[in-house]
């Protein structure tokens, strides 16, 4: 168990080993990412080639080795230049010492300039037509050079959804009517105050290798999960066991107390990044992937006194740290409001930038692997009285709704106090953000809106109970890398009873039914997962006969069948207090592997 919340003092992290592919990230570069498995009865080859071509002509190859493949899957990808775009073919090929024995061609459309993919890729036999019973069976390589392609493996390829909803991630550089950083027309925020940059305040072409060099990457990001639902490398072979390195302390500062730290993993490089903030600082520390080692830490904020430190990065190892300043805790009135810093090294940070002022609490940010991120927060407006507002970065600007998803001013709608936003993003950039919101009946329910490029869905209200509150800490979001979505939540029936209900989201349809799960006697505290299958993970905490509030979970998909219930513990000391109860968090990966962290009361 991880506890998520409540730390202080010396920061620990514990690390789960996998096998890791060589990789690195590039900047304006075409990104193609490949999923190679093998057809039934295929042998494994040594290694995999990939090979692309534009108009005939090569554009890039890079060959890994079969080794890293993780349950039958090689999960890579290569750069191509700059400003390759449109119709590709991309042939992966598996050779024995060198030699081609299987092989898949197809055709695909890509983006310049973007991450593309991944598209599947599956290797067959190679099959050389008869020369006279001369051949002895195996591939030689002029009989490798000769052979024609089988029927369909080029000319009619399937393009694999690249240049569909996987791929529509087209992000308008301008937004009309939005406010930027400090108040300026958005389109002026720019964090370096120079109009062709990228606003990282660094060089975003420092790179720790070479530009050009193959990479293999490991399918997610944090919240594509990438939001609130950060994704994990937890694929495994046969011969590869995973296991936790012991604790260490990476801050090696037994002075100063250290609060609440969150993480954040580069999806390629899978480079670890860790914030916290301390009294009046935010900090941040890198961990290279690749030489174990645990870098310097960098203070990006030493003014005020800082809160919820939130983190993300995307593919191409853009990272951002946000943290509110509050007016129950800062003192100066310049200092309130959400501010950001950003790298693109991890090294070199930008000066902090306030995106939004005025005493604001409840602050959440999301990013996805093309590079868009989101963030939300509540806000003080009158007494009692707090809006919901949204902010997206378009790879250049931050830019801040004026226009609040929820209007304080609106008794009608907001509960007066939070309305508990969860934002989640998907691996196009598009999130969803729910919160707590008044139904007809001045109940609490469930509120939705859809955020796409920079422009938000209305205000739907998707659980139908109006005669009952929702139970406290009562919804999860999650998206998976397709930006389809799932909202779960909690609602009494009774005194005594409660079910758990779920809305499900696509974007060529809309919001589900509203979904009943499973009945019980209370949900707290929940935690949600979404894979790229459709499947659903919950987690939440209830009360056992035995003694003790503990982690229980369920999993399944909409229409489906789902899971029996499967407690996760069962000798948490939590009692009544909901303090003391456990906060399940969920990461799944690219193989549809779930990993659950929570707190854990030992002792009564």
């Amino acid at each position: 168990m991880i506890a998520r919340h409540g730390f202080s003092g010396r920061l620990a992290w514990l690390t789960l080993a996998a096998v890791l592919v060589v990789a690195c990230s590039s900047d304006e570069k075409t990104l193609l990412l490949v999923n190679v498995s093998l057809e039934a009865g295929v042998p494994a080859p040594q290694a995999v080639t990939i090979d692309v071509e534009a108009a005939g002509a090569p554009v890039g190859s890079a060959e890994f080795a079969w080794e890293k493949a993780k349950n039958g899957i090689l999960q890579v990808g290569t750069y191509l230049p700059g400003g390759v775009s449109g119709l590709v073919t991309v042939t992966a090929t598996g050779k024995v010492a060198g030699v081609p024995q299987s092989r898949d061609s197809q055709n695909v459309t890509i983006e310049a300039d973007k991450t593309n993919g991944p598209m599947t890729m599956v290797l067959k036999t190679i099959v050389i037509a008869g020369d006279g019973g001369v051949d002895s069976g195996a591939v030689g390589p002029e009989d490798a050079a000769d052979e024609a392609p089988e029927a369909g493996d080029t000319a009619g390829a399937r393009e694999d959804g690249l240049d569909g909803e996987r791929g529509d991630s087209v992000i308008p550089t301008s937004v009309d009517g939005g406010v930027g950083l400090d108040g300026a027309d958005a389109g002026q925020g720019e964090l370096d105050g120079s109009g062709g940059d990228d606003g990282f305040g660094s060089d975003a072409s420092t790179q720790e290798t070479a530009d050009d060099a193959p990479i293999g990457w490991q399918d997610g990001s944090a919240s594509e999960g990438d939001g609130g639902n950060e994704m994990i490398d937890g694929g495994s072979t046969g011969s590869e066991t995973l296991t936790w390195h012991p604790a260490e302390d990476i801050e090696k500062d037994l002075v100063s107390r250290s609060f609440y730290p969150v993480v954040a993993v580069e999806p390629l490089t899978e480079n670890v990044f860790v914030a916290w903030y301390e009294t009046t600082k935010v900090k941040v520390i890198r961990y290279d992937r690749q030489t174990g080692i645990w870098g310097a830490i960098r203070t990006i904020e030493d003014r005020g006194s800082p809160k919820e430190v939130a983190i993300g990065t995307d593919a191409s190892g853009h990272i951002f740290v946000a943290w509110d300043q509050q007016k129950k805790d800062t003192v100066d009135a310049a200092l309130l409001g959400v501010w950001i810093s950003q790298s693109s090294d991890g090294v070199a940070w930008s000066p902090p930038r306030r995106v939004a002022d005025g005493d604001v609490s409840s602050l959440q940010l999301a990013v996805a692997r093309n590079g868009i991120a989101r963030m939300a927060w509540s806000k003080q407006t009158g007494t009692n009285q707090k809006g919901l507002f949204t902010a997206t970065y378009d790879k250049r600007f931050w830019v801040v709704d004026p226009v609040p998803v929820l209007d304080a001013n609106d008794s009608a709608i907001v509960d007066p106090y939070d309305s508990n936003p969860q934002l989640a993003i998907g691996g196009t950039g598009d999130g969803i953000l729910v919160f707590d919101v008044y139904d007809l009946n001045k109940k609490t329910s469930v509120g939705v809106v859809n955020l796409t490029n920079a422009t938000r869905s209305r205000l739907v209200i998707l659980d139908t109970n109006t005669t009952q509150n929702l139970l406290a800490v009562n919804h999860s979001v999650a998206m998976n890398a397709d930006s389809e979505g799932v909202v779960v939540w909690a609602e009494e029936t009774s005194s005594s009873s409660a079910v758990l209900h779920l809305a499900y989201y696509k974007r060529s349809t809309g919001w589900s039914s509203v979904q009943r799960v499973v009945d019980g006697e209370e949900f707290y505290t929940l935690g949600s997962a979404l894979d790229n299958n459709g499947t659903i993970t919950v987690a939440w905490v209830q009360a056992l006969a035995t003694g003790g509030h503990n982690v229980m979970a369920v999993h399944g998909k909409v229409g489906g069948t789902w899971s029996a219930v499967t407690p996760l513990e069962t000798d948490n000391k939590a009692g009544g207090n909901y303090n003391e109860f456990a906060e399940p968090m969920l990461a799944v990966d690219g193989l549809g592997n779930v990993l659950a962290v929570w707190k854990k009361k030992i002792d009564a």
